[in-house]
Formats: structure tokens, C-alpha cells, sequence
């Protein structure tokens, strides 16, 4: 859903590129309007504030918050501390008188006339509201400025990423060991919201550091045995009657778990909260399967992590296939024909993982130890030995510009979910250069 509409969006590009200290025309009282701070924007319920911006009205310094909307009946609409805006900015003739404020201040107000061929190129932005011209005219580009849209695309993605990374942190009330371990579980699921959820929920009650570090002694295969029924029972796999057929390696995993759900007081999930309509190679019984064998190490996860310089240092985390069991299961007590691979974590979740928290977790080390000097191209170099992931979005940049390496695919559905989507040309490098006329 679109937080602004067209005109409003428009009308706050025009102010972000209003020149400074010079007359930009008269407000309602008639004073000269110059503009010498564009204050800190926000956006709000169908307009914006440029807060703590400073304007001269008729030679008078007046510092607060702009208001910038369609139409001045947006004024009516927005709570007190709102109200407390000293110039409302719009397009339409204003209908108010110009003493808006409930508190007794005087709100000045400020009538734009927008020109018709910004008009009409912030129209062409968006034909539908779905069919962008963003990869048209991206694809028009000189390669060294797409490299340089791109790279600063992808570098915003990756501190979303990292603030997400951080609010996990937060939730899990641990350290970065059970950071490390909230981020895998939470970028591990990404095709079932449910699910996804539900590995939220197990990472947050097993706790590295509490629970799991306890289980390794050394012995790879014991381990994975003791991670797994740690895993599956915390998850709920192995209440009773949870599953259509049991065999002998369920009862093993339950005999584990029932000692450490006694020592640790662990209280288990629904079982019936999880959606196991998945393909075989895609389970959530693999998924977990998958996860121990990640976590089977004498090194916690976000150590291993730290000590990585290279793409390929993070790839050698994935080489422990999960438990012998899972060479001929798919499943808990379902079998299948012998596979090959031992069902190691497959090239594409790899590959999701390092995209979605290894890397983020690699640029956020990379922030906290040299600051906003970080060299950009390491990141970037990693992300380009990364094939491009294919989705709706992605498909609609690759009609237009090549679409080859995760660097070029995560800094479109950035550029995509960001500005697109969210109805931001006002701030979209994209948009702004077309709205000059570049």
C-alpha cells in the first residue's frame, strides 16, 4: 500500500531540491518565503514533515516542522504535536485561514505551483503503480554509474540486514552465540511464513550458550545425534503421537530429549503448528537435521563466523552433512532410496544463508571494526561469486539490464521493495536522476 500519493511525493522532491537562501515565492500573508534549512524528512499519514527545518517568512527566521501534503485539509486530520508545523506546503489552493494553530501560533501557508514537465516525468515514474520505468532506464545507464546505483543499493540492503540482525539479538536475550543461531534458523525457512516462524521460536528456546554448547564432546556423529533430539523435541517431533510412523532412531532421539527437557525445563512446540506440506528434499524435519549438523562443533557458530575472510571460508561451514540416518530419511520415520549427498544443506539454501544473514553478519564485523571506511568491494566482490536469485522482481530488471551475480539481484529488490513499492521517487537515486532529466 502506498504511504503517499503522486502529488504528495512530487511535492516533497520539489522542497529536497529547492535552492537554499534564495526567494522561492510569497506565502498566504504575502511575506517573502526563502528557505535555509529542508530540515529531517518523515513520512506520515498521507503527508510528510521536514522537521526542524528553518525558513525566512518576510525577513522572520522561523524554525519547526514543515507540513507537506496534497491539499491543506490534511491539516484537520493530524494530532497536536502535527499541528505544531509553522509552514504547510501544498499544491491546491489552500481553504484554511492562516491562523491553523489550536495553540495560538501563527502557521504560514505556502502555495506551490508544480511545474507540468515534473508533473509529467514523476507520472512516467510509475504507469500503474506496479510497472516501474526504474529498469527501462536503468538498463539506458553508463555501466559505471549503474555499478555505483548498485553498489549503494546493496550497501543500504546490507544495514537493513544488520539492524535485523540486531532486533534477533535483542529478542533472543543472549549474546552474539545466540544471535548467530537466531539468524540461521530465521534465514533458513523463507518459502512457509508459518514455519518460519516456528524456527524463530525454536532458536529461541534451545539458547546456544544454554543449551546445545553443553551437548558437544568431540564425537561429530554423537553429537549430531544429541543436537538433533535436542532439535526435534524442542520442536514438538517427538510428543507422542505426533508422528505416523516412529522407528527405532525416534525412540533413541526421544530417550535424549526426555533428559534434557527434565534438566532444562523445556517446554516443547505444538507439533500440529507445523506445515510439513514440503517437497522431500525440503522438509522441516531436513531443515533441523541440517541445522545441527551446523551447529555440531566445538566452536560456537558465531566464532566460526568471525574467523572467515573469504567466501569460501563461509562455504566450508556448510561441508558437515547432517547424521548417517538422514542418508536413507527424509523425514522422521520416513525412508527413502540411499542419497548420495548424505542430504548436506543444499547449494541453494547455501547460498540463501550467506545471503540473507552470513554476509550481512560479515559487512556488520566489517562496520564495527574500521567504521564507515570499510572497503565496499570486498562485500560486493562476495556477493558478485553469488548467483542471481529469480523472482517476480528480479525478472522485471532482467528484461532490461543483465541480472547475473546476488550483487545485482539483491540491489534491485532493494531498489524495488525500498523506493518502488513503498512510493519514495522523492528519494530514489532512479527517480531523482530521471525527474532532472539525466
Amino acid at each position: 500500500m502506498k504511504a503517499l500519493s503522486d502529488k504528495c511525493s512530487l511535492l516533497t522532491y520539489l522542497w529536497l531540491h529547492k535552492p537554499l537562501n534564495e526567494s522561492i515565492g510569497r506565502v498566504c500573508s504575502g511575506g517573502e518565503l526563502s528557505l535555509i534549512r529542508k530540515g529531517e524528512i518523515v513520512v506520515s499519514r498521507g503527508f510528510v514533515l521536514a522537521k526542524s527545518a528553518e525558513m525566512s517568512v518576510g525577513g522572520v527566521i522561523i524554525r519547526g516542522n514543515v507540513m507537506i501534503a496534497e491539499s491543506d485539509k490534511v491539516w484537520h486530520s493530524a494530532n497536536f504535536s502535527e499541528r505544531e508545523s509553522v509552514v504547510l506546503f501544498v499544491c491546491e489552493k489552500t481553504e484554511s485561514e492562516r491562523f491553523l494553530s489550536p495553540a495560538g501560533g501563527v502557521v504560514e501557508c505556502y502555495e506551490q505551483a508544480v511545474p507540468r514537465e515534473a508533473e509529467r516525468r514523476y507520472r512516467d515514474l510509475s504507469v500503474s503503480g506496479e510497472d516501474y520505468l526504474c529498469p527501462e532506464f536503468i538498463g539506458r545507464m553508463e555501466s559505471h554509474m549503474s555499478a555505483l546505483l548498485k553498489t549503494r543499493m546493496l550497501v543500504e540492503r546490507l544495514s537493513d540486514k544488520c539492524a535485523h540482525l540486531r532486533k534477533l539479538k535483542e529478542d533472543a536475550k543472549g549474546g552474539d552465540s545466540d544471535m548467530a543461531v537466531a539468524a540461521l534458523f530465521d534465514t533458513v525457512m523463507i518459502s512457509s511464513t508459518a514455519n518460519r516462524k516456528l524456527f524463530g521460536e525454536l532458536s529461541a528456546a534451545i539458547g546456544f550458550n544454554r543449551i546445545v554448547a553443553s551437548l558437544i564432546t568431540g564425537d561429530k556423529e554423537a553429537d549430531k545425534v544429541s543436537i538433533e533430539a535436542l532439535l526435534f523435541g524442542t520442536a514438538g517431533f517427538l510428543t507422542l503421537g505426533a508422528l505416523d510412523e516412529e522407528d527405532d532412531y525416534v525412540y533413541m532421539l526421544r530417550g535424549i530429549f526426555e533428559r534434557l527437557k527434565k534438566g532444562h525445563g523445556i517446554t516443547p512446540i505444538q507439533y500440529g503448528r507445523w506445515n510439513r506440506a514440503s517437497y522431500r528434499n525440503n522438509t522441516p524435519d531436513l531443515l533441523i537435521a541440517q541445522m545441527a549438523a551446523l551447529l555440531c562443533d566445538a566452536k560456537p557458530l558465531y566464532h566460526r563466523l568471525c574467523e572467515c575472510a573469504s567466501l569460501a571460508d563461509l562455504k566450508k561451514l556448510f561441508t558437515e552433512p547432517p547424521s548417517r540416518y538422514w542418508r536413507t530419511h527424509y523425514a522422521l520415520g520416513k525412508s527413502c532410496g540411499e542419497v548420495s549427498t548424505g542430504h548436506l544443506i543444499s547449494k541453494e539454501k547455501t547460498d540463501r544463508i550467506l545471503i540473507n544473514f552470513m554476509l550481512p553478519f560479515v559487512f556488520d564485523r566489517q562496520r564495527h571494526d574500521y567504521g564507515e571506511e570499510a572497503e565496499e568491494f570486498d562485500i560486493v566482490e562476495m556477493f558478485e561469486q553469488i548467483p542471481a536469485e529469480k523472482n517476480a522482481i528480479v525478472n522485471k530488471y532482467d528484461a532490461h539490464t543483465k541480472v547475473v551475480s546476488a550483487f545485482d539481484s539483491q540491489a534491485f529488490i532493494q531498489l524495488n521493495k525500498r523506493y518502488c513499492q513503498e512510493n519514495r521517487c522523492w528519494q530514489c537515486p532512479v527517480g531523482c536522476a530521471y525527474m532532472s532529466g539525466q
